[in-house]
């Protein structure tokens, strides 16, 4: 069963209080002082999903007819490339991507944490920067277990696999993972 990032956040707020737990000895457990930095990556969070699956239906409007075309070889665009045109209306969908909080209060972490292009690993200093950038160890912990779960799915799939969606394919993806 999978739990929503909401469900996550208020189960750590109902269950969380301001001890410090020796594993992450220079980060406080969640608690009311952190509200404001929990309420903005919320909104964050929930803004994400709905750009994410906004962006995956457009996109999967420019590719359909594409592979539609690619089926008849006298068709005018069944030499499109599909990566290409869908890329490309990628890249127009992202410049209106603004979330409201950036970022979200208290958070001094790097903007992204990426995988590297073919394969399914993520920089470990990049990870702790997000982990330690992060306002408590409930948000850093749910942050962390969202690029787990990109780093699992690609090892899954095989890198090969993973790498070779649509960029719909990654869109929603990306929506299902918040």
């Amino acid at each position: 069963m999978r739990v929503s990032l909401t469900g996550k956040i208020l189960g750590f707020c109902l269950l969380t209080s301001a001890m410090v737990l020796p594993a992450f000895a220079d980060q406080a457990k969640c608690s009311c002082r952190n509200l404001r930095s929990v309420q903005e990556e919320l909104k964050n969070a929930e803004y994400e999903a709905m750009f994410f699956a906004d962006m995956a239906a457009k996109l999967k409007a420019v590719e359909d007819p594409l592979i539609e075309a690619h089926k008849n070889p006298t068709h005018p665009d069944s030499d499109v490339s599909i990566h290409d045109r869908s890329s490309r209306a990628r890249a127009v969908i992202v410049r209106t991507f603004k979330l409201p909080y950036n970022p979200a209060y208290g958070y001094s972490g790097p903007v992204t944490v990426g995988m590297k292009f073919g394969s399914c690993e993520q920089k470990p200093a990049d990870l702790e920067a997000l982990r330690a950038g992060s306002q408590c160890k409930e948000i850093a912990n749910i942050t962390l277990a969202h690029e787990a779960e990109h780093r699992e799915r690609c090892a899954r799939e095989t890198a090969a696999v993973y790498w070779d969606r649509l960029p719909s394919q990654f869109a929603a993806g990306r929506s299902r993972t918040l």
